[in-house]
């Protein structure tokens, strides 16, 4: 589900070939990385806003349905191209602390400086990165987690003297508390400046059972081992279409299948953490 505000941007899906888009092809080697409809729209409506310079985009979703995934996606497809991505928790804690994590990702000393010095010395960083053609792109996980002030200040970050666009680009991707949050009077100045909206609804059921499949190749899953069809349809219901549930269910069904063909080695492990 794609939506956008004014006549800023278009759906990703009339702009580009969704199937064959270039930010997806990094997407592929990106762990837990579900190769869905729902996500792909996401994963591109980022790449548009980011390459319009409109300044804000946000990604809602329920806790597990891969907004995670989604920036992680981007980040490898901007580490090739000409975006510098930037990834931040939202839980960084109040806004000083929260440009301080972005300046030491860019390895900028803050000791000792004043807020004032930290959100001038990013603008002029941002406005760098701007001026050599390598935008800064932010991209904010939990953003539900950010306090009133630091939303309300985010706008400061991306104002520049470069016309319409913005020097810095800016990724949010929350719960639909966020949502809420944003459409809130005292957050409206960045809401207003939001190019693209998209949400993360649960993946179709063949998607489901192609992402346990892919699952059951990565290495943290003790590749190897094969899941019965009845079990994969098990999860694939279970799941409800959320890809944080199938990672957690999935790895319930191995740690069963390896206790049924390892009894006696999953036995010994048990002695050795209770002594």
């Amino acid at each position: 589900m794609l939506h956008t505000s004014g006549r800023e941007m278009t759906s990703s899906v009339q702009t580009y070939n969704i199937e064959n888009h270039p930010v997806l092809r990094a997407a592929q080697a990106v762990p837990r990385w579900c190769a869905s409809r729902t996500h792909a729209e996401a994963l591109t409506t980022i790449a548009n806003a980011v390459e319009y310079k409109k300044g804000y985009a946000c990604i809602f979703g329920e806790r597990g349905s891969g907004k995670t995934a989604v920036l992680n996606a981007y980040a490898a497809h901007a580490w090739r191209g000409y975006v510098r991505a930037i990834q931040v928790d939202g839980r960084s804690g109040g806004y000083t602390e929260f440009i301080q994590v972005i300046l030491e990702r860019l390895r900028i000393n803050t000791q000792g400086k004043e807020s004032r010095w930290l959100r001038r010395r990013l603008q002029l960083a941002a406005q760098l990165h701007f001026a050599k053609d390598k935008p800064l792109a932010l991209l904010i996980d939990d953003a539900q987690a950010l306090d009133d002030e630091v939303l309300s200040q985010l706008h400061l970050l991306i104002d520049s003297s470069a016309g319409q666009e913005s020097v810095m680009q800016i990724v949010l991707a929350g719960t639909a508390e966020l949502d809420t949050r944003l459409r809130s009077p005292i957050l409206a100045p960045v809401n207003q400046r939001i190019a693209a909206r998209t949400v993360l609804t649960p993946i179709e059921y063949d998607q489901r059972i192609d992402f346990i499949h892919k699952l059951l190749t990565h290495k943290s899953m003790a590749p190897g081992y094969d899941l019965p069809q009845r079990t994969l349809r098990r999860i694939a219901r279970k799941s409800r279409g959320n890809p944080g549930e199938l990672v957690a269910l999935t790895r319930q069904a191995l740690r069963r299948l390896h206790a049924k063909t390892h009894p006696r080695l999953l036995h010994a492990r048990g002695n050795r953490q209770l002594t």
